[in-house]
């Protein structure tokens, strides 16, 4: 199985783990943290399924949802999940490739997805983000740090700050005892 191909039983746990159980858990306490005003351009790096996005785009009402990911499979399950919403745009390939350089965002959104690029890749990817960020801008960044599957707080932090961001903010969840995400707001240093 990858990312890009996913199997019958990665799509069943998408729809049912993801979906109805950790989502709606993790986007409550995101709204909490991330207060937005509806009205931002926001980039949601890795969007999957769409199941942060069909919420995300109910808090930005007189916004701009712009949902990138690498595979087909997870970009036409996620414009279905979204259908009917024309503040919503759709990219479907690599970041480096996708978003102009001189588009800006003012919130950056990366949940569940930096630990599952590959570790040379990861910084590139950040810088890329982080210059396409307003001026006062944010990412909101969400990674499980697992020893078995995630990453250290400490790459997650250190991969931000050489990008010239700072941590605004930050807090932990634990869904199950041997799970645990790291959840940073970030901000242009």
């Amino acid at each position: 199985m990858t990312y890009e191909c996913p199997n019958i039983m990665d799509v069943i746990l998408e729809k049912t783990f993801s979906d109805m159980l950790m989502t709606p858990f993790f986007m409550n306490k995101f709204r909490k943290r991330v207060k937005l005003r509806g009205d931002e351009n926001i980039l949601e790096f890795g969007c999957g399924a769409g199941n942060f996005s069909r919420r995300l785009v109910k808090l930005i009402e007189n916004g701009k949802l712009n949902c990138v990911d690498i595979s087909e499979f997870w970009i036409e399950k996620a414009k279905n999940r979204l259908k009917g919403r024309d503040n919503v745009r759709f990219l479907l390939g690599d970041i480096r490739d996708v978003i102009p350089k001189e588009e800006r965002f003012d919130l950056i959104f990366i949940h569940l997805v930096l630990h599952d690029i590959p570790k040379s890749e990861r910084q590139g990817i950040v810088n890329i983000l982080a210059e396409r960020l307003e001026e006062n801008g944010r990412i909101y960044i969400g990674e499980p740090i697992n020893e078995s599957h995630g990453m250290p707080v400490e790459e997650i932090r250190d991969i931000m700050g050489k990008s010239g961001l700072k941590e605004d903010d930050h807090y932990y969840n634990k869904i199950f005892p041997s799970w645990r995400s790291f959840n940073g707001i970030y901000s242009k240093a």
